[in-house]
């Protein structure tokens, strides 16, 4: 497969992996769950996303959940064993890295909020003590 081919098919794949991740976005914005959402959009960014090679030997890269699907269809479920461990692995590592990003973005938040609160007190205070005589 010569280079340009193979950048009109990533091109094409990345465009409806676009689209995907669109629909899912909109998808997703029903979920009520603050914590939820997220990480159900970076996972499905993560599974089609991810590259893999497409075999020994070869320098050209494939998207991993179809290498995944391809394989499984065409030669049985043993083939999972090939690239599915990767692309779990990269979902996994996407979806750890999501939730820390959540813990430090509300620890954050909380302090932010905190410091508004301590600095309303702290101003109350001072208009309090220069009001009396």
């Amino acid at each position: 497969m010569n280079t340009e081919s193979l950048t009109l098919a990533w091109g094409a794949y990345l465009a409806g992996a676009l689209g995907l991740m669109i629909v899912w976005w909109h998808m997703t914005a029903a979920v009520k769950r603050d914590w939820l959402r997220p990480l159900l959009r970076v996972f499905m960014a993560a599974l089609l996303l991810c590259p893999y090679s497409i075999g020994e030997d070869y320098t050209q890269m494939a998207p991993a959940i179809l290498m995944v699907l391809m394989e499984t269809i065409f030669e049985g479920g043993e083939a999972f064993n090939r690239v599915g461990p990767t692309l779990l692995g990269v979902v996994g590592a996407a979806l750890v890295v999501t939730v820390v990003c959540q813990l430090i973005w509300r620890q954050r938040r909380r302090k932010a909020e905190q410091d508004r609160q301590l600095q309303q007190a702290h101003d109350s205070l001072v208009k309090e003590a220069h009001t009396q005589p």
